[in-house]
């Protein structure tokens, strides 16, 4: 087995996929965000939502 070698076609495959998973995270996470701080109390006003045990 050779150690050491890696062929420079791995490595731009590498780097593509975490660009594409490191994208998609971002994006994943904003909408996230919007959805949940901004949409959902527009959604949800006036509405009670039990939340836990109390």
């Amino acid at each position: 087995m050779k150690e050491g070698t890696i062929s420079p076609q791995l490595i731009y495959e590498e780097k593509k996929a975490i660009k594409l998973f490191l994208w998609l995270f971002n994006v994943i996470f904003f909408v996230w965000d919007v959805f949940y701080y901004y949409l959902m109390p527009y959604i949800l006003r006036g509405k009670r939502i039990f939340t836990g045990m109390g």
